[in-house]
């Protein structure tokens, strides 16, 4: 698919989708109980994302894309978080470990609180002359696993480390005392058909898209199975595709939900929302980039400028060569030479 020029819409919007609670509990469900509807969306608490910690007596944030509690009966029995990747992360082993270890260490800290606020009712006892045995504690909650799964999105397998130990140099006779940890990495793009087809939510629209277009890239005959009758959450669907994709081919959308039709999501986003997208953006990119570049030339040498320069943003437009187009902005010897191998005079 050929790039379409728009500012990507991260962070926030980007986390939307999954943070819904059916969403959330499908992709837990598919990657670690084989489709098993382990993780009820009612069972599944909002916990807490940012996490801070001190550095050199500095105190810092981290915050983890998704995060929810597992609970039972009002007790938690897992954290699940959830972390989006577009492109290999070299120590990403390092950043999920500081994430899962922040909630560890949060659990020790509620169980202290739980032995202080304990401490205070005994103490209180003694001080009332009454029997300790009788005085009604509060439980402490067993520790809980935390499991983070990555999901990536890129079109090209994981060139990146999966483990801990890649990324620490060991002295001799060390390594069988120094603990690894390994990523839970899931490749979207390279999921089989089997597997997409066990989600019951909108990330298998996710999915699909993801799938089916590393096929078409590959040379292969992209396809779309799902129609856009059963998309749930539709804006937040096209606000996370619009972020991973860094593109708004996903904007045109939201008619064809509405019209609850039977066509396939390939003729909505290759078809109709992409062409759209595209040439609205050519038109938005002519616009930015005339305005800088005339800025650039002397009033002298204005008309000529505007013209040499419209005719090479129609060439390059045309051949879908953006990222030489926002470089001949600035970079004037580089314009001069596009304009030698064009033939623009």
């Amino acid at each position: 698919m050929k790039e379409v020029p728009t500012i990507p819409e991260k962070d926030y919007t980007e986390k939307k989708l999954e943070d819904f609670p059916d969403v959330f509990a499908d992709i837990v469900n598919v990657f670690l109980f084989n489709g098993e509807q382990r993780v009820k969306p009612e069972e599944l608490l909002t916990s807490m994302t940012r996490s801070s910690y001190k550095v050199e007596g500095r105190l810092d944030e981290q915050e983890r894309d998704s995060k929810k509690d597992w609970m039972q009966n009002r007790i938690c029995i897992a954290i699940f978080g959830l972390e989006n990747e577009t492109a290999p992360e070299a120590t990403y082993p390092i950043k999920v470990i500081s994430y899962d270890g922040a909630d560890y260490r949060d659990q020790i800290r509620k169980r202290d609180d739980i032995k202080r606020r304990n401490k205070k009712l005994l103490d209180q006892a003694v001080r009332e002359g009454m029997d300790q045995s009788s005085v009604v504690l509060e439980p402490l909650p067993p520790f809980y696993p935390v499991i983070t799964l990555v999901l990536y999105f890129g079109d090209r397998r994981w060139n990146g480390s999966r483990n801990l130990k890649d990324h620490l140099t060991i002295p001799s006779g060390l390594d069988s005392f120094v603990p690894d940890y390994k990523i839970n990495l899931f490749e979207i793009s390279f999921l089989d058909e089997e597997t997409v087809a066990k989600f019951k939510s909108d990330f298998r629209y996710v999915a699909e898209y993801f799938v089916q277009t590393r096929r078409k890239k590959e040379g292969l005959e992209p396809i779309f199975s799902l129609t856009l009758k059963h998309l749930t959450h539709v804006k937040e669907f096209i606000d996370l595709m619009n972020a991973i994709t860094n593109s708004k081919i996903f904007t045109g959308l939201p008619d064809g939900v509405t019209e609850r039709s039977d066509k396939t999501m390939m003729t909505y986003i290759y078809d109709d929302a992409y062409e759209k997208a595209l040439k609205k953006a050519k038109v938005e990119l002519r616009e930015q980039v005339t305005a800088e570049v005339t800025q650039e030339v002397t009033e002298e040498a204005k008309k000529e400028g505007e013209d040499l320069f419209a005719r090479l943003t129609d060439k390059l437009l045309e051949l879908g060569k953006f990222a030489d187009l926002r470089k001949a902005v600035k970079d004037i010897p580089f314009r001069k030479k596009l304009y030698s191998l064009y033939g623009i005079e």
